[in-house]
């Protein structure tokens, strides 16, 4: 191949809602802003993302959604509704889920309510985040499938791990590829 750059491009269909008050929305990339909207209350936003990025070769990155805004209520959420680089799905069973919880709020719960919230927070999300915070995507670029196999760590060997992985090379970034 004789293009060795890894600019990919990205896109990313989103839905945001917040029924009262305006909420923003922030994607960094290794902790550099790529995308930041501010969404106004009461509509359901729908939008695509898109921008280039270049990224160093078999190095892992971070993809962080920051969903923020002044006022809880109980109807508010982001929806990623995919993640597409360079023609390459990330896993969503890969996000790292941060939500702020109001400490008040949580402190008034049950061990019974609590427990719901959790497996909603962290278990069946899905998707769809309800709460303000951080939603964090770690994975690695390189050129073809090589790349992998000669940076991968010993112990993501050890513990068997998934990190999923973006290639210059696209026929390398089919879903059904094992990994």
């Amino acid at each position: 191949m004789n293009n060795r750059s890894l600019n990919f491009s990205h896109e990313i269909p989103i839905e945001v809602y917040h029924e009262n008050t305006d909420v923003s929305i922030k994607v960094s990339i290794n902790d550099s802003v790529m995308f930041e909207k501010v969404y106004s209350p009461g509509i359901v936003h729908t939008e695509t993302i898109r921008f280039y990025n270049e990224y160093v070769e078999s190095k892992q990155n971070t993809i962080c959604f920051e969903f923020s805004g002044n006022v809880e209520a109980q109807h508010k959420y982001l929806k990623i509704n995919s993640i597409l680089i360079n023609n390459a799905w990330l896993n969503f069973y890969n996000a790292d889920y941060r939500p702020v919880l109001n400490q008040e709020w949580w402190d008034e719960l049950t061990e019974v309510e609590q427990e719901h919230y959790l497996d909603i927070i962290y278990g069946i999300n899905g998707n769809t985040f309800g709460w303000f915070g951080q939603i964090i995507f770690k994975f690695a670029a390189g050129y073809d499938w090589k790349s992998k196999f000669d940076k991968e760590s010993p112990i993501s060997k050890i513990l068997s791990s998934k990190e999923d992985w973006v290639f210059l090379d696209e026929s390398g970034n089919n879903p059904w590829e094992k990994r």
